[in-house]
């Protein structure tokens, strides 16, 4: 059984205004997981959190308890996601993913910048209209 997310919408607003100092803070840290093709996005390490919908292959993380978004599953990485989105594979040029090894990259790096800015970009989309969670 999946256990629903119920918030409040302005308390969801309002814990994750902060996202950029978090991110700065915390560490944003991208894991792939080969034997799964997911890569895994997450502010400050592995958290316990709720998986919602947010786009195709991407799901957003949200810890019940502070409503705060702690991370992104992106599903299908390689397979699926990366051919579909032209974007994203340009931002994820450098990084060397390979079906068969699981890598781990701390996105707060220089060179990763592109893709740091991505997920900024989709923090703050989800933050500023949590209907997109539907």
């Amino acid at each position: 059984m999946h256990d629903t997310l119920e918030f409040d919408l302005d308390r969801f607003k309002e814990n994750n205004r902060n996202y950029l100092d978090r991110i700065q803070k915390e560490g944003l840290v991208a894991i792939y997981d080969a034997t799964l093709d997911t890569l895994f996005i997450e502010i400050g390490g592995p958290k316990a959190a709720l998986s919602e919908h947010l786009l195709d292959n991407v799901m957003v993380r949200i810890d019940p308890d502070t409503l705060e978004i702690v991370g992104f599953e992106v599903l299908d990485f390689l397979d699926d996601f990366l051919p579909q989105n032209r974007i994203i594979r340009e931002a994820c040029r450098g990084w060397d993913l390979r079906r068969d090894s699981d890598s781990k990259i701390a996105l707060l790096e220089p060179q990763y910048a592109p893709i740091r800015e991505v997920v900024e970009a989709l923090i703050a989309q989800v933050a500023h209209d949590p209907a997109t969670l539907a």
